[in-house]
């Protein structure tokens, strides 16, 4: 554990920007939006009766899981980075770290299953045919959208408990991994705190039991993913590293390398090649490596910047709020879903301009405030100055890792 008591290093302090990580993180976020309209729109690749040219647009627009695995390491890697020199100065705070953590999310997800339940309710009224309200599509929603509509899950899926102790609330199924992100923040300082040496015997022994409590509770499929999350503490370590020696001749090369390990580490999980796990696990250890090599870059700039840096402050909206309505519309567009053709298309691009619409008109009352929120929240916990997540890097405006 040594080597995490590095100097903390000045130049990596200040207003700084990660302007390739913003486009990668946008980029994420489209990747499940669009994953999920083709879903409902499309038939299944196995019922298209596609050439190759459809079949690229197939693998290319089912790529959501993956863009989540791409989200956990980036969420490691920016937790990890504020969190660790706090720690290792003595000036980081529960209260604070909570408030934060607590107010990034909540400021989104509050109003995603407020709005996404009375979707959902308001939908399976209007539009009863709809497939996702008669559970016709079971590889997004394994039962009925009504059969996950009732306030106790809509209070577990606002505790993040869902998919531990109740389902996602209604047809909102991205919400899986919001539960993740609060469990790997909630266990992360206990674990890091239990492990390096610094505090006494007695408060690393307690942190150490509610790291394995939190990873009992939380159950396999997130505990096992726990590592995948971990691996972006590296992926800041070794960009850490980068900065405080340089990067030497070796820089592009590597990069290169790592985009060719990561898009075959993409191909890997798209065929099935592997098991679940372990397919994310070779695709963490990819993603991990490209965002290391990335972070070290000289931010795009220009319009490429520009756009990556609004579709990731816009990111955790698109993905939390995106599917309700997606359900809704296509329950009146698509009474029946359609083989890939160019008023299908047609179809898919007006229900994502509706939805880009109704995202923007929410992000706009939200999570564009997200940073009022969570000092908000430090005043009604009666936090003191200082703390994690200041006067480092930052990706975009945002604290927090979260899509």
């Amino acid at each position: 554990m040594e080597a995490l008591r590095l100097r903390y290093c000045p130049s990596m302090s200040g207003n700084r920007n990660y302007g390739y990580l913003d486009l990668v993180r946008g980029t994420a976020a489209l990747a499940v939006l669009v994953g999920h309209v083709r879903a409902l729109v499309f038939v299944d690749w196995r019922d298209a009766c596609a050439g190759p040219v459809w079949g690229s647009f197939y693998v290319l627009s089912g790529l959501g899981h993956e863009a989540v695995i791409v989200f956990f390491v980036l969420s490691g890697f920016l937790i990890v980075g504020s969190t660790v020199p706090a720690l290792q100065a003595g000036s980081w705070s529960l209260r604070r770290y909570a408030s934060r953590r607590l107010g990034r999310l909540w400021t989104v997800l509050l109003p995603a299953l407020a709005l996404g339940g009375a979707c959902d309710v308001l939908g399976g009224r209007l539009f009863p045919d709809g497939l996702a309200y008669r559970g016709l599509l079971p590889a997004i929603f394994p039962s009925p959208v009504s059969a996950n509509l009732s306030w106790s899950i809509l209070a577990g899926n606002a505790l993040f408990t869902q998919t531990i102790l109740i389902p996602c609330l209604g047809s909102n199924a991205p919400l899986w991994s919001l539960a993740n992100e609060f469990w790997y923040y909630a266990t992360f300082p206990l674990a890091f705190i239990a492990a390096v040496p610094g505090a006494s015997s007695v408060r690393r022994l307690l942190c150490g039991i509610g790291a394995v409590l939190a990873l009992l509770f939380v159950g396999p499929g997130i505990a096992l993913r726990f590592p995948i999350w971990l691996l972006g503490g590296a992926a800041w370590l070794w960009h850490r590293r980068d900065v405080e020696h340089g990067r030497g001749r070796w820089a592009r090369p590597a990069a290169l390398l790592a985009l060719a390990m990561f898009l075959v580490a993409l191909g890997v999980s798209r065929a099935r090649m592997l098991p679940p796990l372990a397919s994310d696990y070779v695709l963490g250890a990819a993603v991990t490596t490209l965002i290391a090599m990335l972070a070290s870059s000289s931010d795009p700039g220009g319009v490429v910047g520009a756009a990556g840096k609004a579709l990731a402050e816009r990111s955790y909206s698109l993905y939390a709020l995106h599917l309700p309505l997606a359900v809704a519309v296509s329950a009146v567009l698509v009474p029946s879903r359609l083989r890939p053709s160019a008023g299908a298309f047609l179809i898919v691009a007006g229900i994502l301009t509706i939805v880009a619409i109704y995202v923007e008109a929410i992000w706009l009352v939200t999570e564009r405030h997200s940073r009022r929120v969570s000092m908000a929240l430090e005043k009604v916990l009666s936090l003191g100055a200082g703390g994690a997540g200041q006067g480092g890097p930052r990706l975009s405006e945002r604290s927090g890792g979260i899509p």
